[in-house]
């Protein structure tokens, strides 16, 4: 397929979609929450991901992007619960969409009012945080007044400031997929990843391995310490019906240990 998907077009036309993938607690093997994936649905070449979308430059292509992200998943979230379910939402957003105030207006106007609403995270990509160092730890600083914590997703070996994780509220780190697959045979992907899990652990941070596609990746992440995974080992990205007939109709639990919760709460004593 072409890069053929002008992506504000798919927003404009109401093309867009969020499928969810769930992350899976290591030890339990139960569900710990999802990541939400734009998605466009074509009406004449049907499913699109994003990596077919036209690069449109710009600051109203992010703006448009994230906010219709941010609308779908909160709308998704509420959706959930009327099933009964309370899940632990993940989504993708740039760190340009927080360079002005209304960026950070506009999410928390749309955030759930409801008690059981455990809050949001938000994850950016390491190297976009790499770039914007003092914007990351100011956002992070300001969000966790509104439920809302950052995860940093594809962390590497080149990841220097990993060391310096007190100064900046993150609650998780994802780690880098190309290291994940194939630890099981790789030993210095595995000691990279290894590293990552000490560090996190020495700050109480989260671990996730992302694009966990095999047992023995997966027991050896288990064994590296790192608390979380996803991948097609456990399931694909669906959309939201499926996803919430499929996931918890499967082997998954409703398993909410309150990570969410007691992350801001400890991120917000430490202010």
């Amino acid at each position: 397929m072409e890069r053929c998907i002008d992506p504000i077009q798919a927003v404009q036309n109401g093309w867009v979609e969020l499928w969810y993938q769930p992350k899976v607690d290591a030890q339990a093997l139960a569900m710990l929450g999802a990541e939400a994936l734009l998605c466009v649905r074509h009406p004449v070449v049907g499913i699109v991901p994003p990596r077919f979308f036209i690069e449109t430059p710009g600051e109203f292509r992010v703006q448009t992007l994230s906010e219709s992200i941010i609308k779908l998943a909160t709308s998704d979230w509420t959706r959930f619960l009327a099933d009964r379910r309370v899940i632990e939402i993940a989504i993708n957003l740039p760190m340009a969409y927080f360079r002005e105030q209304r960026g950070i207006d506009y999410l928390c106007r749309y955030l759930p009012d409801h008690p059981r609403f455990p809050g949001l995270v938000i994850e950016i990509d390491s190297a976009d945080i790499t770039r914007n160092w003092s914007l990351a730890k100011a956002i992070a600083q300001t969000l966790r007044h509104r439920k809302v914590v950052l995860s940093v997703d594809r962390v590497g070996a080149r990841c220097a400031w990993l060391r310096d994780l007190r100064e900046v509220p993150f609650v998780e780190l994802k780690i880098d997929p190309t290291l994940v697959v194939g630890c099981a045979t790789d030993k210095r992907k595995r000691l990279i990843c290894q590293e990552i899990c000490h560090l996190a652990q020495s700050f109480e941070v989260r671990t996730v391995a992302g694009r966990v596609d095999s047992w023995s990746d997966a027991l050896v992440m288990r064994d590296l310490g790192c608390q979380a995974m996803q991948g097609s080992l456990f399931a694909r990205p669906a959309p939201h019906k499926q996803f919430a007939t499929s996931c918890w109709a499967n082997t998954w639990q409703d398993f909410d240990r309150g990570f969410l919760r007691s992350s801001i709460t400890s991120q917000t004593s430490r202010a």
